[in-house]
């Protein structure tokens, strides 16, 4: 126990010690079990550090488990792509191929490559234009942006099995936001043709981008339906292909328009405005009426105030990591950023919607 409480006492020393200098730039190394983690300290306290890792991974772990920390540098120097690739080489066995662009590094079976990697570039310049239209300052992403496509749904659940996550029932893809990966199997078998599963892809790749850009904060306390609306916001094809569209009912995600018709009643949405932004608890409670929702208000903001929707989406990035986002702040900063009666902004956007 002794031995346990002082490593801790050491690392965060050293981490104080650190943040006075530069805690923005400065790198340490650990041990923590048997693996040896180097990286930049992002956030920490008496129970939990946040360590980025040189690869772009976020690692979580109590201090009191930490072993051997050292300070190795007073700059944060992510690995560059050479050394991430080989990495990955050495993770996958050499049994997949590795394609770059601008902003990715994909790994993906022998064939279809190239049409993957110009998939998810395609869709990091479309949120990025989308973003910096509205008025969003956006941040070159600190890592390449790892994209793995598995061979098969197969492949895929013993992939997610392997890492401790759970495979839900029907998913094609996930983005972690520890390890910065979006990982997805080839629905189509290689043929090509990703037509079935482009929603997902869109969704989840947008969250990856998202989390990369400064749009959203990784391991943060943050509101459940600001991620995913936003994610929605991208299914549309008009949203992510090349020249878009300046039509409104082509960026209608009409799915979840008619989910969330489906769920409302007699004027009033599946839950009352203030209930759903000051907590994630109906997604707990409904998860289908839920996401409908999420992307309703968020299609809602974003068309009628892109630029204070552009501003919530920043200033709930730069919230500090470990404080936990009570309630009621959660709702004073909504009021804030778009009105302070709730409720009359409630009955605007669902006259708004029936008009869609």
């Amino acid at each position: 126990m002794y031995i346990r409480l002082a490593s801790a006492v050491l690392l965060l020393t050293l981490i104080s010690i650190g943040s006075r200098a530069d805690a923005a730039e400065w790198m340490m190394q650990t041990t923590i079990g048997d693996q040896l983690i180097e990286g930049r300290p992002v956030a920490w306290s008496s129970s939990v550090v946040r360590l980025l890792g040189r690869d772009g991974q976020l690692h979580q772990f109590d201090p009191r488990k930490a072993k051997d920390s050292k300070k190795t540098s007073p700059r944060f120097h992510p690995l560059t792509d050479s050394q991430l690739r080989a990495e990955l080489y050495r993770e996958f066995d050499g049994r997949f191929d590795f394609t770059s662009t601008s902003n990715y590094l994909v790994v993906h079976p022998p064939s279809g490559g190239s049409e993957w990697a110009g998939r998810f570039e395609q869709i990091y310049r479309s949120l990025i234009g989308y973003l910096r239209v509205r008025g969003f300052r956006v941040r070159e992403p600190e890592f390449p942006l790892v994209a793995i496509v598995l061979r098969s749904e197969g492949e895929y659940r013993r992939f997610v099995a392997k890492g401790g996550a759970t495979v839900l029932p029907g998913a094609l893809g996930h983005y972690d936001h520890y390890t910065n990966r979006v990982v997805l199997f080839d629905i189509t078998g290689g043929a090509g043709d990703w037509s079935e599963s482009a929603a997902t892809i869109v969704h989840e790749a947008t969250h990856q981008v998202a989390f990369n850009v400064g749009a959203h904060t990784r391991g943060a306390d943050a509101p459940y339906w600001v991620a995913e609306g936003l994610a929605m916001l991208f299914e549309p094809r008009a949203m992510w292909r090349p020249r878009g569209s300046d039509k409104r009912s082509d960026r209608l995600n009409n799915e979840r328009l008619i989910d969330f018709r489906h769920f409302s009643r007699d004027g009033e949405p599946p839950f009352s405005l203030a209930e759903f932004v000051a907590s994630d608890q109906p997604f707990r409670r409904s998860g289908a009426a839920a996401y409908a929702q999420a992307w309703a208000l968020a299609f809602y903001l974003a068309e009628t105030q892109p630029r204070a929707y552009s501003q919530y989406l920043a200033d709930i990035a730069a919230r500090p990591p470990l404080d936990r986002y009570r309630q009621q702040a959660r709702v004073a900063d909504f009021r804030n950023a778009f009105g302070a009666d709730i409720n009359i902004l409630q009955a605007n956007w669902m006259r708004w919607v029936d008009e869609l």
